[in-house]
Parts: C-alpha cells; structure tokens; sequence
C-alpha cells in the first residue's frame, strides 16, 4: 500500500477543474478526472506532493485545504489494481491554468451538475477513480465550505 493524493481545484462560480489526461499517461489515457492527481516522491511529504503536481500540471501554486483521507483498493481492471492511502485537497483559483500538454490532453471548468449529468451518460469518459468518488469528495465540500457553495446547493 502507498499513498497517494487527488486535488480539486474550483473557481469562484464553484467549477470544478476538470483535465483530459494525454494519451500514454499511466493508466488514464484519455479519460477526463479531477485537477490533479499523484504520489509523492521519495523523501516528499503529501504537502509538497500537492503542491508540485498542480503546479506541473496546469502551472499555477494556491493555498489548499485537506478535505479527507482514506484507504481504498480497487480494480478497475483485469491487470491494475489500486491500494492506496489517499488524501484529498480542495482549493480555489481564479487565474488562467497554462497546462501542460504532455500531461493534459484538454481541460475545462465544469459546473458540478454537469459532471453528475456526465458520469451518468457517460461514465466510459472518465478515470475509474473519479467515478468512483466524485459524490463523497462533492459531499464533504459542500460540508467542509458550505459558505462559498451554499447558494450553489440551495
């Protein structure tokens, strides 16, 4: 078992930031997720790891809350598995992402309706682990800052 971390990142219309992973991507070829998603490398804390993941990927740093941790093992498929300790960051960012392109393939901010709508139609779009937690993880922000999303759940 390992750890591991995903970021989620909205902005100030409460839009998720979504990416398209670049093809030949470990084993996310294609398939749109959450901002980020990664492990630390050796002798990186958690902290460090979020921090350098966002800014390799879509090129901008902020400040980031923890917003859960848990264990889980999946198998999304006949040969990987997933067993990993994750944690789980939220934060918000008004600028403009300059992605990187060997990583992202496309992003986009998405209203969160819009990616329930999406995993519902079309759920081969999206990694297995996205798909498999986007409702907690969606859950616990609404909890965890229900002052800058309330309106969006009224």
């Amino acid at each position: 078992m390992k750890d591991s971390f995903s970021v989620f990142i909205f902005d100030s219309n409460v839009k998720l930031l979504m990416q398209k992973r670049a093809v030949n991507t470990y084993n996310s070829d294609g398939l749109w997720t959450n901002t980020c998603s990664g492990y630390p490398q050796e002798n990186e804390t958690i902290e460090e790891a979020v921090h350098r993941s966002l800014e390799e990927e879509f090129g901008f740093d902020c400040k980031l809350d923890k917003l859960s941790e848990f264990y889980y093992r999946m198998e999304p498929g006949d040969v990987l598995y997933e067993h990993e300790y994750h944690h789980v960051y939220i934060g918000f960012y008004y600028g403009v992402p300059e992605p990187n392109n060997e990583e992202i393939m496309s992003w986009k901010w998405m209203n969160v309706f819009e990616i329930l709508d999406e995993l519902r139609n079309n759920p081969e779009k999206y990694k297995y682990w996205f798909r498999y937690t986007y409702r907690n993880v969606l859950d616990k922000v609404s909890r965890k800052q229900k002052n800058r999303i309330l309106g969006l759940f009224m």
